[in-house]
């Protein structure tokens, strides 16, 4: 198992992690707002 791979996969399931947060947070601020 190589480092530069492990790096990869966390940093996808970081940038997920977050897009994801994200989408939440929009769409509960949208459905708050009305």
């Amino acid at each position: 198992m190589s480092t530069a791979w492990v790096g990869s996969v966390t940093l996808q399931l970081f940038v997920f992690g977050g897009s994801c947060m994200v989408a939440g947070w929009f769409f509960g601020y949208l459905s708050g707002s009305r």
